[in-house]
């Protein structure tokens, strides 16, 4: 008889930890192609926090997937790596994923419940957000994603147009409606960033208080032009930043919120916002920069 079960490749990545960072932040923002996924290892005692595990799925007859790796490694500067491939059965890698991935506060009211945690239930002490992460976009664990939630938390949203730019698994999205906006507009590059976003909205809300506009696409979007924002979130890379400025002064926005900047990057986003809009605020954690605008049109 014929084997049955699917099997794919495994590819465990292991770099300095000093590195980590910086690869989780990356990988936010590329398209690795015949990637089925991928995660960051957060615990694991073996590593003693000198280095970090990458786990990267990719289908079983595809024979470059070790070379992919250590070019993106490579490309990046990340010279010192461990790489092991292994071939699994297909249904377990999701739950070796969901085992690194538990209930946690991300800020003060804001509770990060994964959807398999099925005895959890929304409390009225805090703000729950549950979500099934894909294994390709944010789990809410990177600084830069708790610097945004924690802006959200801390700010009044209530009955305003937000758009959140580079919505990922849309955790700033749902975060927002938690906070009552009154209306958000998201998008990303990523089709399946969408997709991921779309479903973990049904996990939080009914379909009438999905008061939220998804496009494909970035800040060079013309429907981005037709509205007035209170604030954009923005938790992107430098790179994206510098490369649409041009779209992004454009957009009628009271207030700018950017993170996912490292703070040796601060004096570029600097040069990069000045002439539009005018620094309010500056909040960092584990070397990486939430800064808070406002547009100069307004002032």
């Amino acid at each position: 008889m014929m084997n049955s079960k699917k099997h794919i490749k495994e590819i465990c990545v292991e770099i300095p930890s000093s590195y980590s960072e910086f690869l989780s932040i990356y990988l936010e923002e590329i398209y690795l192609e015949n990637c089925l996924g991928h995660y960051e290892v957060m615990y694991d005692d073996e590593s003693q926090n000198e280095t970090k595990k990458f786990i990267f799925y990719f289908v079983s007859e595809y024979q470059n997937a070790e070379w992919d790796i250590e070019l993106l490694l490579l490309s990046l500067d990340i010279k010192d790596y461990f790489i092991e491939s292994n071939i699994v059965e297909e249904k377990n890698y999701w739950e070796e994923y969901k085992n690194s991935f538990s209930p946690f506060f991300v800020t003060k009211h804001f509770f990060l419940i994964p959807v398999w945690e099925s005895q959890e239930v929304r409390n009225h002490s805090y703000y729950s957000i549950f979500i099934q992460p894909g294994l390709s976009f944010g789990t809410g664990l990177h600084p830069s994603t708790q610097l945004a939630l924690e802006w959200i938390d801390e700010n009044h949203i209530e009955n305003q147009y937000c758009l959140d730019a580079g919505c990922g698994s849309g955790i700033l999205s749902i975060a927002l409606l938690r906070k009552k906006a009154k209306k958000v507009i998201a998008f990303d590059i990523d089709p399946d960033a969408i997709e991921s976003t779309k479903k973990n909205l049904t996990f939080n809300f009914s379909q009438e208080e999905q008061t939220i506009n998804l496009y494909t696409g970035s800040f060079d979007l013309p429907e981005l032009l037709l509205i007035s924002f209170d604030i954009i979130v923005a938790n992107l890379t430098l790179p994206v930043f510098a490369k649409y400025i041009n779209y992004i002064r454009h957009i009628q926005t009271k207030k700018l919120v950017v993170s996912g900047i490292s703070e040796d990057q601060e004096e570029d986003c600097q040069k990069i916002f000045e002439d539009s809009f005018l620094r309010i605020q500056k909040k960092a954690k584990q070397g990486w920069l939430l800064l808070e605008y406002h547009s100069r049109k307004n002032n």
